[in-house]
């Protein structure tokens, strides 16, 4: 049986194609106008679930950078208060040095009172903050993590307490990745065990205010 193909079948067909070609020159027009592949989810389901998920991992990423500049900031501001502690360990060392050497009391005393200004650093040291928390109370970071009274000893020698935590404060970057951002100030500073001194014999050594033995 043949099929007779008519002119308004023709017709048909070539404004129908018309009408498709110009909807697809629309179309790329409009990408290139916009730099968009498509303005509606329905104009292409699969990539639009496609564009949504990688929206959703850029927003993650995007927070967990937030979160890692914030901990490398606090751990910065920790080590450079750690730097300058070790420095002053060194200056001290320096002035105990020269107080062996010293000839008299004032030269004795100009050194004591350098000394004092170092352990006033210090004390500012232990007690550094950074965004408004101290970087060496561990998870009690809101208020000071140490407390300083003077002894009625002679030479006034230091009482130094810990009040912070010993728990590390931990930031979380992601659901698995943790950070240890604010330490336990003991840790850092705090006594490392060491036995009480003795001094045998006559070396010309004098109690001062400390807790050492002299036999």
């Amino acid at each position: 049986m043949n099929h007779r193909v008519t002119a308004s079948t023709f017709t048909r067909n070539a404004i129908h194609f018309t009408a498709l070609h110009n909807s697809r020159l629309l179309t790329a027009q409009r990408q290139i106008t916009t730099g968009l592949q498509f303005e509606l989810a329905s104009e292409e389901p699969i990539a639009f679930r496609q564009v949504r998920s990688l929206e959703t991992r850029l927003v993650e990423l995007q927070a967990d950078k937030t979160v890692l500049n914030r901990a490398t900031s606090t751990l910065n501001a920790s080590v450079a208060q750690i730097q300058d502690i070790s420095d002053l360990i060194t200056q001290a060392r320096g002035l105990v040095q020269q107080g062996v050497q010293a000839f008299d009391d004032d030269e004795r005393n100009a050194l004591a009172t350098e000394m004092d200004a170092l352990l006033d650093q210090a004390k500012m040291i232990g007690l550094a903050e950074f965004n408004d928390s101290y970087l060496f109370g561990g998870t009690r970071s809101d208020q000071p993590p140490f407390a300083f009274s003077e002894s009625g000893l002679e030479h006034g020698v230091l009482q130094v307490s810990y009040e912070g935590s010993h728990q590390r404060s931990q930031t979380y970057v992601g659901d698995s990745v943790s950070i240890d951002t604010y330490y336990d100030g003991s840790e850092i500073f705090g006594s490392t065990g060491r036995g009480p001194t003795l001094l045998i014999g006559n070396t010309g050594a004098k109690h001062g205010g400390g807790t050492d033995t002299l036999v």
